[in-house]
């Protein structure tokens, strides 16, 4: 994001039911030129963990320094997979990727 915005990401589909508890599932702000991972093997990250196509989901919540969230996103990733979130506050676009780095859906 190229204005001050951020991703909030978190993980609320596909991971095992220990993780599901707030404090142990995947939750992180992602600020321009961050990056975060939970591998695709780590138990709290993937109910299926030998399967790198399994499909995890994440909510995505749009901030803006000093100011409310104003979008909310529901999407699925493989396991092995990732997403790629670029764009403004106003116009936000993401894209999910597979394990192959093929682009398997776009928001813009």
């Amino acid at each position: 994001m190229t204005d001050g915005t951020y991703f909030y990401a978190e993980q609320i589909e596909g991971q095992r039911p220990f993780a599901k508890a707030a404090t142990r599932r995947f939750r992180h702000r992602i600020f321009q030129d961050d990056r975060k991972c939970c591998a695709w093997s780590n138990k709290q990250c993937n109910n299926v963990e030998s399967d790198r196509n399994y499909s995890v989901g994440f909510l995505l919540s749009i901030f803006k320094r000093g100011g409310p969230h104003e979008h909310e996103f529901r999407t699925a990733c493989p396991a092995g997979g990732y997403i790629v979130a670029t764009g403004t506050f106003e116009k936000p676009k993401y894209e999910v990727y597979d394990l192959n780095n093929t682009v398997i859906y776009h928001y813009l």
